[in-house]
């Protein structure tokens, strides 16, 4: 059976099971996870809107992902950071119904998002475009905030033809695409399933650069 065929199944037998696990807090954004687990007040003050903040997340559906594509980086989940008017700090994300209370384009305050986290999965990388046109960034955050108000739904397609579904990191793809006219996906080929799921191209030097890094690997670019 093909790599793709076989993940497809698996994360259908994963979402089937998700009632009966459900209990037993294993699901990622159902309960808080892992309590102590926080930016410190240092990392804190090095976030600027638009930064994007990859982690591994709870549950069998995180799992399944890691596994399936195997990367160095062992994330499964990218989101957009931004600033409420209080000055806190958010992230603005797709997430599918099966693992939220809402389906698609959401927010979620920051440290509830730490708190679903595996420890020292933390990375969080800016766009070196955001240098060279000083406020771009806040362009972008806007641009996410317009699909988080028209409610865009998950893409349980995981199709980068369909503009009016995401998934997590092709929301972070088209942001890019419509505000900097920069495809960050220009490396991978689209016509694989894997790599339209990959999260390599958050570590491509040549658009980001890491800012935090809580991750066991200490070679990520």
């Amino acid at each position: 059976m093909k790599p793709g065929a076989l993940f497809a199944r698996f994360l259908i037998l994963c979402l089937a099971l998700m009632p009966a696990i459900h209990s037993c807090s294993i699901i990622a954004g159902k309960e808080d996870q892992n309590q102590d687990y926080r930016l410190s007040e240092q990392e804190l003050a090095m976030l600027e809107p638009g930064d994007l903040i990859l982690r591994q997340g709870f549950g069998v559906v995180s799992q399944a992902i890691r596994e399936y594509l195997n990367e160095e980086s062992g994330v499964s989940h990218v989101a957009l950071l931004s600033q409420n008017r209080r000055g806190e700090w958010q992230v603005i994300q797709s997430i599918s119904k099966r693992v939220s209370q809402v389906d698609g384009m959401q927010k979620q305050d920051l440290p509830s998002f730490m708190r679903e986290s595996e420890t020292h999965s933390i990375v969080v990388v800016r766009f070196k475009g955001y240098a060279a046109q000083p406020g771009l960034n806040l362009r972008v955050e806007q641009a996410a905030r317009k699909y988080l108000e028209r409610q865009v739904p998950f893409d349980h397609s995981f199709s980068l033809e369909d503009s009016s579904r995401f998934f997590c990191s092709e929301l972070v793809w088209r942001l890019f695409l419509e505000e900097a006219g920069v495809d960050i996906f220009e490396k991978m080929n689209l016509e694989e399933r894997k790599e339209r799921l990959s999260f390599a191209s958050f570590f491509d030097p040549d658009h980001f650069e890491v800012i935090i890094n809580h991750h066991r690997l200490t070679n990520l670019r």
